[in-house]
């Protein structure tokens, strides 16, 4: 039997949730919720540009998170519309 990870949801990214209406707030939870037993979902791609940081999309939201899977812990960094979510992200 493998162990749930757990989730952390960074302030960050719980700011930029607040912005979302309740409803779609509400699926991104539960996608959220569902990495703790699936970190790395066929859904999820690799962040260009990061060893452990991934995203994965709900319609046109992302959620961009970072898996320790020694720790058994996922970092949920960021969480938004995809015109906002990969500015902080954008390598210059």
């Amino acid at each position: 039997m493998t162990r749930a990870y757990e989730v952390k949801i960074h302030e960050e990214a719980l700011e930029s949730l607040s912005r979302v209406d309740r409803v779609r707030r509400g699926k991104l939870l539960d996608v959220i919720k569902q990495l703790a037993k699936d970190p790395y979902p066929p859904t999820s791609k690799a962040l260009r540009g990061y060893a452990t940081r991934r995203r994965i999309r709900f319609s046109s939201y992302r959620i961009i998170y970072e898996v320790v899977a020694d720790q058994l812990i996922i970092h949920v960094l960021d969480a938004g519309h995809r015109k906002d979510v990969y500015k902080r992200y954008d390598r210059k």
